[in-house]
């Protein structure tokens, strides 16, 4: 059994004239640790070794009427003290047995704490390791649990981490600014889907989308969402009102009194940027979750394009307008049709793009990352009249951030698409053609002037120098198409004339 001795404090409490009892353990000759006790005495009422420092207890007068309240008083620290003596004694000796002699007083202070409520005839080292062992195992737990609310706290919503995606790719210019407002929408579509959930859905009041749950039936859920929300919106608009006016983020954008039917075309177009932003969360290390598989995202049904003969080209040309700004984007749409570039890199042009031989040079913006060859486009008559009549107007007015010295008055991409709707109704190219309907995939016959875009000039281009030259290389070192590629193969539709110039060679 452990050799215990106590004594007092130096230090005397004022007020009570009374100091603490301290316990001192003899484990070895050289390793007597001591232990401060939560007991205090008056030095009168300890008896002392001879020393004057160890005492070896505590005198109880003989209890009478007028020291009852002391005598008790005693009695509860010697009680209490004989318990903290037995305490100690086993703990020290378990310890001892199982530990060496090297026991430290911090180590006995750990045990004597956790078996506090335990008798010490029950104290073994068995019973201190189990013990031990569930404290060891809360501790863990306790952490891991703070770990997992501070990782919740500080973590990204599944809509910061596409604001931090799209902002990305807008820094890094691999999407144009009109890609970058399609993934503005297809951010506000992912959010009202998840508020239409919680407003509808008793048990998922709660329901937010997380990349880390992300997976086929949520894929599933939104696609039959979009498929379905304009009809949803139809039974409760009150409901859609108010979502289509709450925006992630705080976000702010153009307000849509109504919600349209998207087509397969339109869905499989905001599905594949779902997926090209699961795939970065992926690439990124956010989440080690990717579930996409491409059988959720159907091919594209196209007709046969359509587009503008040189014959219409030039009618439209030449033709009277309603208004001046109307006849600078015809001069625009013109221009395209000649030189066949995509509407981003219209927009970019400016008169260094253009040679003193009368050839314009530029990189398309869609391919430069991976295919970063210089189109050259030698301009004909009718394109370079048009950069003529410009070269010595001001278009400081129609300057942006994008394009600071423009080639031409170039508008909005939107409003530059109203504009050829109208110049081409006003020129009277109305005839009809065949085109699929986006929304119900049926053929339908439409006039051209409804249908038409700034698109519709790069077909122009591509699909009238097909009928003269037929070599889809050397045309695709104009357009930009790479050999072999799908969608050069849809803009050179072969028309009517050059089938009949072929079949007749059966003659």
């Amino acid at each position: 059994m452990a050799n215990i001795e106590h004594k007092l404090s130096s230090k005397v409490n004022p007020a009570t004239n009374e100091s603490r009892i301290i316990i001192r353990v003899t484990i070895s000759r050289t390793n007597r640790p001591s232990f401060k006790t939560d007991l205090f005495v008056n030095r009168n009422d300890v008896e002392f070794a001879p020393n004057g420092r160890t005492f070896l207890g505590i005198n109880k007068p003989r209890k009478g009427s007028l020291n009852a309240q002391k005598v008790e008083h005693l009695g509860l620290i010697e009680s209490e003290l004989k318990a903290l003596d037995a305490h100690y004694s086993r703990v020290v000796d378990v310890l001892k047995q199982s530990e060496g002699e090297g026991i430290t007083s911090e180590r006995i202070t750990s045990v004597i704490e956790i078996t506090r409520s335990v008798s010490p005839k029950d104290i073994d080292y068995n019973l201190i390791s189990t013990i031990e062992g569930r404290i060891e195992q809360e501790r863990i737990e306790e952490e891991l649990k703070k770990a997992e609310e501070k990782r919740k706290k500080e973590a990204k919503t599944f809509f910061d981490l596409f604001s931090e995606f799209l902002a990305g790719r807008i820094e890094s210019k691999t999407i144009s600014p009109a890609r970058a407002r399609h993934y503005n929408v297809l951010l506000r579509d992912l959010f009202r889907f998840q508020s239409y959930i919680r407003t509808t859905d008793k048990r998922r009041k709660s329901f937010t989308l997380d990349v880390d749950k992300f997976n086929e039936e949520t894929i599933r859920e939104f696609r039959h969402y979009l498929e379905h929300e304009h009809e949803l919106a139809a039974s409760d608009p009150e409901l859609f009102t108010r979502l289509l006016n709450e925006f992630p983020n705080g976000a702010k954008c153009r307000k849509r009194g109504t919600i349209e039917q998207r087509g397969a075309h339109t869905i499989g177009a905001i599905l594949r940027m779902l997926r090209a932003f699961c795939k970065w969360l992926h690439e990124q290390g956010h989440t080690t979750n990717y579930v996409f598989p491409k059988s959720f995202i159907e091919s594209d049904v196209f007709g046969t394009p359509f587009y503008l003969t040189i014959d219409e080209r030039n009618i439209i040309a030449s033709c009277s307008l309603s208004s001046p700004a109307l006849e600078q984007q015809r001069d625009i749409f013109v221009f395209q049709c000649c030189v066949g570039c995509r509407v981003g890199d219209l927009l970019s042009l400016t008169p260094d793009n253009i040679s003193e031989d009368g050839v314009l040079r530029y990189i398309a913006s869609k391919t430069k990352n991976h295919d970063a060859r210089t189109l050259e486009i030698p301009l004909n008559a009718v394109a370079l009249a048009i950069v003529e009549k410009y070269r010595d107007v001001d278009l400081s007015q129609y300057a942006s951030k994008r394009n600071k010295s423009p080639l031409l008055p170039f508008i909005t991409p939107e409003r530059y698409n109203i504009a050829i709707k109208e110049i081409l109704k006003q020129a009277g190219i109305n005839r009809l053609v065949p085109v699929i309907n986006p929304k119900t995939q049926k053929s339908e016959l439409r006039p051209i002037h409804e249908i038409a875009s700034s698109h519709m000039a790069r077909r122009t281009f591509v699909g009238n120098l097909y009928t003269k030259v037929s070599d889809p290389n050397l045309i695709g070192s104009m357009s930009g198409h790479c050999e072999g590629s799908r969608a050069f193969a849809r803009y050179r539709a072969i028309d009517t004339d050059l089938k009949r110039k072929t079949v007749a060679l059966l003659d």
